[in-house]
């Protein structure tokens, strides 16, 4: 296959011979011109997209209606190669790709979720759009998912490798009704993680072992994962916890913030006042109790990535920090804490009767010694060696 610098004059002298010649513009790489033994001259482009090969007629030479210049054959040839280097199929160009789709979905089903997609959002930015945003949606295939949640099953994320998939079955079953796609790609794509809801709780010795790497670590984001242990709040209720809701060792979450919408008071022992006080560096004047260190102004981010990282360093095996706020309450079970105070410890409602309709009573002075019992019991624990 004979390459030539491609000009008018140069494809003008051109002659037919008995067989069919492709000629390769040195210029341009995949953009050709063939010639038929009629003498008929037709431009092509020829790339490879998902290991297969393809050649793709432009049209003919020649300055008639129909035909295409040589200016014109290169642009399109360019706009086709422009559209292969990016990861799209020409021949489907006209789908939507990933990016678009997705950023489609977010805004026709965010108002329905309880964070506003904020999570949703999360995964796609970190764990779809960077491998998947150019190339159209209808081409995704069973083998794409399957490399995409392989990716943070490998790094020690195996929950999150499930999240993952479940993203992007919704995203393709939304995707499905409007026609956008064709298929959706997770069927028939086994989850990689076996979850069990619910039962993952540190053991004491655990305990210690994550206590210690968290000393070693220090910083904000270990100063958050031990405030989670001293007090079971919810992650993103301690991660945004600010220095104003802390008056003496009374730390007030506001219903804003909490997930019932209930204002919610915590004890904060000496033990766990050093952490929420003391352990984090911070700028004169901020907001937040444990602020990020990328991002002036703003509190610590990724938990769930600094999780996979502590348990890496601890050797402990996988959990969440959902699982740290589980040892909280099992642990405070384990002090003989009675139900009802537990679940004022943690905000969560108390499924009776009575206490739905009648009790207005907060456990305040029971709350304050499960909180200090609790906090002494993982003083003693990280102070064995």
């Amino acid at each position: 296959m004979p390459s030539i610098r491609f000009s008018d004059r140069k494809l003008a002298s051109l002659k037919a011979t008995e067989r069919i010649v492709d000629y390769m513009d040195e210029a341009l790489a995949g953009f050709g011109l063939r010639v038929l033994p009629s003498g008929r001259k037709t431009f092509f482009v020829r790339y490879r997209i998902r290991a297969n090969r393809r050649r793709d007629k432009i049209g003919e030479y020649g300055s008639k209606h129909h035909q295409f210049s040589l200016g014109e054959a290169r642009k399109e040839a360019m706009k086709v190669l422009g559209a292969v280097a990016r990861g799209r199929d020409p021949h489907r160009d006209t789908s939507l790709s990933v990016g678009e789709m997705a950023a489609a979905w977010m805004e026709a089903v965010s108002g329905e979720l309880k964070d506003g997609g904020r999570e949703d959002r999360r995964i796609l930015k970190h764990d779809v759009l960077p491998h998947w945003r150019d190339i159209p949606a209808k081409e995704i295939s069973r083998a794409d998912v399957r490399d995409l949640i392989q990716i943070p099953y490998d790094r020690g994320a195996p929950t999150m490798s499930n999240r993952l998939r479940a993203l992007i079955s919704r995203l393709w079953n939304w995707g499905l009704e409007r026609d956008l796609v064709d298929t959706n790609p997770t069927v028939g794509v086994r989850k990689l993680a076996k979850e069990r809801a619910g039962q993952r709780v540190l053991t004491h010795s655990e305990i210690r072992d994550l206590w210690k790497v968290l000393e070693l670590e220090g910083g904000s984001m270990a100063a958050v994962f031990q405030a989670l242990l001293l007090t079971g709040q919810r992650p993103i209720e301690v991660r945004t916890a600010e220095l104003r809701q802390i008056d003496g060792h009374r730390w007030t979450i506001p219903g804003s913030v909490a997930k019932n919408g209930i204002e919610h008071r915590v004890h904060l022992s000496d033990f766990a006042l050093e952490v929420f006080i003391e352990k984090p560096e911070r700028e004169r004047g901020e907001r937040y109790v444990f602020p990020s260190w990328k991002k002036a102004g703003s509190c610590v981010s990724s938990i769930n990535k600094a999780c996979g990282r502590y348990v890496e360093l601890s050797g402990l095996d996988w959990f969440t920090p959902r699982d740290v706020r589980r040892t909280f309450v099992t642990g405070l079970g384990e002090l003989g804490i009675d139900p009802v105070v537990r679940a004022a410890c943690v905000n969560h409602s108390i499924p009776t009767v009575t206490h739905r309709n009648y009790d207005r009573w907060h456990y305040e002075p029971q709350k304050r010694e499960a909180f200090e019992l609790w906090t002494r019991h993982v003083r003693e624990l990280t102070l064995l060696r």
